[in-house]
């Protein structure tokens, strides 16, 4: 279904940075027509890019500095009263740890003031209309700020294809608050339960402007464990849903096939056909490059068996996390025939010598299990490395999601 946004809301920018990030970004912006378009004087802005992993730029997880760095200062240029940047890492990870390694601490030097969400207040949002999500606990700040400026990476997902703008504004949950997310479930097998929530938490959590990090993107195993792609390009535009549809375009995938960006502009947050959008600077086809999709699922050798009952992203994705990463160490091949049991109503063979259940829902008594909800992909490696060393089974907590933020 087709709304009527405005002309503001189809404009996106693409630039390339030639060298000078800084450069590139004030010229997406200015495609714009300035921050001062975004941003008035007096105001506060959250600028909120994607730190969910301890990790570098370099590797296409996470926000290049640099890029947010620039905007903390067009922001102030602007007449800004005060910038936070802000963010909640993937649930468990030390916020410490992800701030020093992301270099995200250099934004300070602009004047940009570091924010964890985590250390502070949330309220509960409900989600007018939502058939799935009614309610979530979201920081407090970004209601509390003029403007939020949406920062995320150019990179592919293993549950939702891509993670761009819709999806790194997830971070403003809180912790665990963001596994609910993974949770839901629908009775529409068209429409999976995490990227429908994505869309319904999208109609109320604000957004005023969004600047794409395509210096260095992601493919493969994303949303961090994949390989970096040095696509030296920043994009801009004020709505999510638009600069995510031209995003994907540019990343070779069809816009209009990723569940959780077509469900978001069903839902009125913004315009997906490219038809639509007027496209400032270089043209897709420009700078057009095929990302790697993200396996769906798990991908493992013949001497492992998944059997799969009621799963939800979130197990699914931090097995195949868990797999990707033991088939990159060259481990997957040491294991003796195992059979892997994941999410609810699922049972093993009978007479199976190997079985390990996977996520608080594929618990069975009597079986080495991995706690957790969803577990993390480390935790799950653990699980499995126990039978190549044939130790007693044992059952392993969970501390740290393997999620997106």
């Amino acid at each position: 279904m087709k709304r009527n946004f405005s002309a503001e809301q189809r404009m996106v920018s693409i630039v390339r940075c030639n060298g000078n990030v800084e450069d590139a970004v004030v010229k997406a912006v200015k495609l714009l027509g300035g921050m001062d378009r975004v941003v008035k004087p007096g105001e506060k802005v959250l600028l909120k890019p994607n730190l969910g992993h301890p990790k570098h730029y370099t590797t296409g997880a996470t926000t290049n500095p640099e890029v947010t760095k620039a905007l903390v200062k067009l922001c102030y240029e602007a007449g800004a009263k005060k910038v936070y940047v802000a963010e909640s890492p993937s649930w468990g990870y030390d916020v410490k740890e992800v701030f020093q390694i992301t270099e995200i601490e250099s934004v300070r030097e602009a004047g940009g003031e570091l924010v964890s969400l985590d250390e502070t207040p949330f309220q509960e949002v409900e989600i007018p209309g939502a058939r799935y999500l009614r309610k979530v606990r979201v920081a407090r700040l970004p209601f509390e700020c003029d403007k939020v400026i949406n920062i995320p990476v150019m990179k592919t997902h293993m549950q939702t294809t891509v993670s761009l703008s819709l999806k790194n504004l997830k971070g403003l949950l809180p912790g665990k608050e963001k596994v609910k997310l993974h949770m839901v479930r629908t009775d529409d097998p068209s429409m999976p339960g995490l990227d429908i929530a994505i869309a319904e938490y999208n109609t109320v959590v604000p957004c005023h402007f969004n600047v794409m990090d395509g210096t260095v993107g992601m493919e493969g195993p994303g949303p961090a464990d994949g390989e970096p792609v040095n696509m030296g390009l920043i994009l801009a535009g004020f709505n999510r849903v638009a600069v995510d549809a031209v995003t994907s375009a540019v990343m070779g995938f069809n816009p209009q096939e990723i569940n959780h960006i077509r469900f978001a502009s069903e839902l009125g947050v913004g315009p997906l056909h490219l038809e639509e959008l007027e496209v400032r600077g270089l043209r897709v086809e420009e700078v057009l490059r095929r990302f790697k999709p993200a396996p769906t699922v798990p991908e493992v050798g013949p001497n492992i068996k998944i059997l799969k009952g009621k799963a939800c992203s979130g197990c699914l994705g931090t097995l195949s996390t868990a797999v990707y990463r033991m088939a990159k160490a060259s481990e997957i091949s040491k294991v003796p025939e195992l059979y892997i049991l994941v999410g609810l109503d699922v049972k093993p063979p009978e007479g199976a010598e190997r079985v390990l259940t996977i996520g608080n829902c594929a618990f069975k008594k009597g079986y080495p299990h991995v706690e957790g909800c969803p577990p993390t992909g480390w935790e799950i490696v653990k699980g499995i490395r126990q039978f190549i060393a044939e130790k007693k089974p044992s059952t392993y907590k969970s501390r740290v999601v393997d999620q997106d933020s």
